[in-house]
Order: C-alpha cells, then sequence, then structure tokens
C-alpha cells in the first residue's frame, strides 16, 4: 500500500439476501499504518453481524466482500483548543473567493 491509499472494504449484497448478515462498521477503512501490521500480522476481515436468529454457515471459498483502492489527501487540520486552522498540504489548500482559507 502507497503513501495516500486506503483500501475500502464492502459487503456484497448477497451477505444480506441470502445469509442475513451486514458488516459491522458499514464500510471498513484500511490504511497503511493497518496494513502488514505486526499486531494483526497483516491480515484483513470483514466482520459481520447476523441480524436473524438463525445460525449461519459461511462456505468456504464464498465471495463475502470487494475491496476498493483509492488515493486521499488531507485538506486542513482543525486545533481543537482555538480552532486555528493548519495547513497541512498547500497544494490542497481551499479558499472562498475573498481569499480566507476555509
Amino acid at each position: 500500500m502507497n503513501d495516500g491509499e486506503v483500501l475500502l472494504l464492502f459487503a456484497r449484497s448477497s451477505m444480506a439476501k441470502k445469509y442475513g448478515l451486514r458488516m459491522s462498521n458499514s464500510v471498513a477503512v484500511i490504511d497503511k499504518g493497518f496494513y502488514n501490521n505486526k499486531s494483526n500480522e497483516g491480515h484483513i476481515t470483514f466482520l459481520y453481524d447476523n441480524i436473524t436468529d438463525k445460525e449461519v454457515i459461511i462456505e468456504k471459498n464464498t465471495r463475502i466482500g470487494q475491496g476498493i483502492f483509492i488515493q486521499f489527501f488531507y485538506l486542513l487540520t482543525i486545533s481543537k483548543c482555538c480552532h486555528k486552522k493548519e495547513l497541512v498540504d498547500t497544494e490542497a489548500a481551499v479558499t472562498n473567493k475573498g481569499g480566507d482559507l476555509i
């Protein structure tokens, strides 16, 4: 995984329809800090909740989700204590028509 990339994990629609399962966190975001991390051995998992009252068995090699790699960049960070806006990436600055940082 490269700097500025994340992997978004989504449930396959068949998981709800066929099995009554939904992803615990709707969309999982895997960033560089998680990928290839010794504490999790680089394992990427899909976490599902069973929303039925029946036991669900998923057979091996069943496609349970899909992932999309996307690029991202930081625009601004906002300090909690004084609401001061700090530029993280000068090329990503957003201004209004008056030139004020927004």
